[in-house]
């Protein structure tokens, strides 16, 4: 046998069987855990990684846990090595019958006994680091401080230094996402002239058009699209994109509208829109979605799943045609989840009320990962109209329910202001909640609101909350829920930004003469694993929040340097 160290500071033994000849690598499996360190009853999350023999793997942890699963959920009592065994296919691809080859791998939690969690792992969630009493014995810092990789800022114009809101809460300046390779894709609406890479983009009047552009990994710029049209508004504010970086771009649009060569024509106040560019920025196909409701309608937010499918929330109302005919539902229903296959063409198209929850659901956000499955989060009023909880609910790809989880409002809280939802690849659950205090002077956060951090496991069993100040120092007023992020392994990055100073328990404090950008990353506990701090020398509003593969936080929003109110692309890493 050989040992070594697993990725997360754990001893972990593995021991090999040959492949089927000398050009099959040998299988290897090595195990580590989200934590090497908790409390008694706090949950962790094992990873198997396979590699080397002939895919595909077997994988089968000891303690009864499920079978044929790379990643376990586990909730220890006391220090505890789980072991894990990996088989590969040789042997049944054409080749002389033998056995599988076969792999082992262990991995260490340890129990601190001076401190307690939830009593399983299904009573109920454990509290979070509050920033102030350091981090849990035995856990140190994964990455500490971080530091700027990349920035840019361009001048955007209009708005006289506001950021506007555009659907869902969500804002028009500055929308971002990342591909596989790193690179960078923003979508940001403008009024007057915005000035991108030296060229200068003005929006007649006081109509309102979009910018779509692509940065590389270093914040440089490769090419810019202008959407937008003579007395016409496009308010763009969700961007995705898929295994192939083709870009998805949604809101709502008034007027006659040019993509490209692609044009659409839309009633006022707005009608919802996806539009479909390939790499470059050419305009693949669009489709518009409009709707009788008083406001109109809009796309609110977007993702892509594996293979290309395109889903979407829109607001509106029971009159909207996603391709099947009107969508449906009754007179409360406002917000839909919608399936568009990689054409366009429709898969599925739901309203809140056919979940029959027995309340009155409004989408707010959503999610997917490699699985293709979805997860909402909205908001849940009672039969009085308020809004007392925020429901997270998975859908399967066809848009069956899964499991839904009521998460309570805290005490004091006397309304809802936001959420935001994210999901990792072992289906763990990040959703980020902004509630309003009846309290003013509560002292948490900003005026008087409240953030809260909840996450789940696979199976919807809430595993972590957290309200630590630095959640909510200061996150822009309505919105501030947006400003989540997650990495494929399951850390949670939460965007913000504060004046002052900001404690940061065992990582220190930060300092800032004005305001400031900070990101915070917490594991699945709740306990504070980094952070970083970002600042161009002016007042700076994060108006969005995304993580590349290599664990960056990619963070958009404005500044106001000079008269001018800018967008700012800033790349934070560790």
């Amino acid at each position: 046998p050989d040992t070594g160290r697993d990725d997360a500071g754990s001893n972990a033994s593995f021991h090999e069987s040959p492949g089927d000849d000398a050009s099959t690598p040998s299988l290897s499996v090595r195990a580590s855990a989200s934590i090497p360190a908790v409390c008694a009853g706090e949950c962790v999350e094992l990873t198997a990684n396979v590699s080397g023999g002939r895919p595909p793997y077997r994988v089968s942890w000891d303690h009864d846990l499920p079978g044929n699963a790379a990643t376990a959920l586990v909730c220890p009592s006391m220090t505890t090595t789980y072991g894990v065994v990996a088989s590969d296919s040789s042997g049944t691809a054409g080749e002389f019958a033998r056995a599988s080859a076969q792999a082992a791998a262990s991995v260490t939690v340890t129990v601190d006994p001076s401190c307690s969690g939830s009593s399983s792992g299904d009573a109920g969630p454990t509290s979070g680091d509050t920033g102030e009493t350091g981090f849990p014995p035995g856990a140190p810092p994964s990455f500490g401080l971080g530091h700027a990789a990349c920035s840019v800022a361009w001048p955007i114009g209009g708005y006289a230094g506001n950021v506007p809101i555009g659907f869902g809460g969500r804002f028009t300046i500055g929308n971002v996402i990342t591909d596989a390779a790193g690179d960078i894709f923003v979508v940001t609406s403008h009024t007057g002239t915005a000035i991108v890479g030296g060229t200068r983009y003005p929006a007649t009047g006081n109509d309102t058009g979009a910018l779509v552009m692509e940065l590389d990994a270093g914040c440089r710029l490769l090419w810019v699209r202008e959407l937008g049209g003579y007395f016409a508004n496009v308010l763009a504010d969700s961007i995705a994109v898929d295994d192939s970086s083709n870009v998805i771009i949604g809101g709502g649009l008034s007027g006659r509208v040019d993509f490209g060569g692609v044009t659409a024509s839309a009633p006022s106040p707005n009608a919802a829109f996806v539009l479909k560019l390939d790499p470059k920025g050419n305009a693949v196909w669009l489709k518009t979605f409009p709707s009788t409701a008083d406001q109109g309608s809009a796309v609110t937010d977007l993702a892509v799943a594996p293979g290309g499918d395109v889903l979407l929330l829109a607001s509106g109302g029971p009159d909207m045609d996603f391709g099947g005919g009107p969508v449906g539902g009754t007179s409360n229903d406002a917000s839909f989840v919608v399936r568009l296959k990689p054409g366009g063409d429709l898969v599925f198209a739901k309203a809140p009320s056919s979940f029959g929850s027995g309340r009155t659901l409004d989408f707010w956000r959503l999610a997917t990962n490699r699985s293709g499955s979805v997860w909402l989060a909205a908001t849940g009023a009672d039969a009085t109209g308020t809004m007392t909880t925020v429901p997270v609910l998975e859908l399967d790809g066809v848009g069956a329910p899964v499991y839904t989880r009521w998460i309570e409002a805290p005490a004091g809280a006397a309304y809802w202001n936001g959420s935001a939802i994210k999901v990792d690849d072992a289906n763990h659950v990040a959703e980020f909640t902004g509630w309003g205090l009846d309290d003013l002077d509560a002292g948490v956060g900003y005026g008087s609101t409240l953030r809260m951090l909840t996450q789940l496991s696979a199976s919807g069993t809430p595993i972590s909350t957290s309200t630590a100040r630095y959640l909510s120092d200061y996150v822009f007023s309505w919105d501030g829920s947006h400003f989540l992020g997650m990495s494929r392994d399951g850390l949670a990055y939460v965007g913000s930004a504060f004046t002052g100073s900001l404690d940061l328990g065992a990582l220190g404090t930060l300092a800032t003469a004005n305001q400031s950008i900070d990101v915070t990353v917490l594991d699945s506990a709740g306990h504070l694993r980094g952070a970083v701090q970002w600042d161009d020398g002016s007042d700076e509003i994060p108006t969005d929040l995304t993580v590349d593969a290599q664990g960056n936080a990619v963070v958009v929003g404005t500044e106001y340097k000079a008269n001018t109110l800018s967008l700012f692309v800033a790349k934070l890493g560790w």
